[in-house]
């Protein structure tokens, strides 16, 4: 079993058992304990650094998603991104997320992110829909930040 497929799981299994945001941190915890994801985690942090100016406090955004099995609720994403660009705006620091699809990277887009890095994710482990492919390319992935004053203060 790929750890791809091993994270999913956990994350289904933690998310039913503590519930969403309890879940969100403990599949946290359980992603850094991997070697391969801390090196992930580490390029992404290099990244954010170069980005934003020395010492700028942010919010990192994680695990943001939809339960497909319930269309009829909309506008939860909006929520969450409208509250932390509220509290990030008052605090003068920047929010920070991956988008995993092109899909997600448009609404984050529609709601001031920008994109600072594009990478391959879970390449030899998943296909471009992240389904289990020892051969799969993985898919693409975005880094996106934002912050009020990031055209003025950020280092693209």
């Amino acid at each position: 079993m790929t750890w791809m497929v091993k994270l999913l799981r956990q994350m289904i299994s933690m998310q039913s058992q503590y519930g969403a945001a309890l879940g969100a941190t403990c599949l946290l915890h359980y992603l850094t304990t991997s070697l391969s994801i801390r090196f992930f985690f580490h390029d992404l942090t290099v990244r954010k650094h170069e980005v934003m100016p020395l010492g700028m406090d942010y919010y990192y955004l994680y695990a943001i998603g939809k339960d497909p099995s319930h269309p009829e609720i909309r506008g939860s994403v909006r929520k969450i991104l409208e509250k932390y660009k509220t509290k990030a705006d008052k605090a003068n620091c920047a929010l920070a997320l991956e988008a995993i699809s092109e899909h997600a990277r448009s609404v984050y887009e529609y709601f001031g992110f920008k994109t600072y890095l594009v990478f391959q994710f879970g390449v030899g482990e998943v296909n471009s829909k992240g389904e289990p492919d020892p051969q799969g390319k993985g898919f693409t992935a975005y880094l996106m930040l934002y912050h009020k004053d990031a055209d003025t203060i950020f280092h693209a």
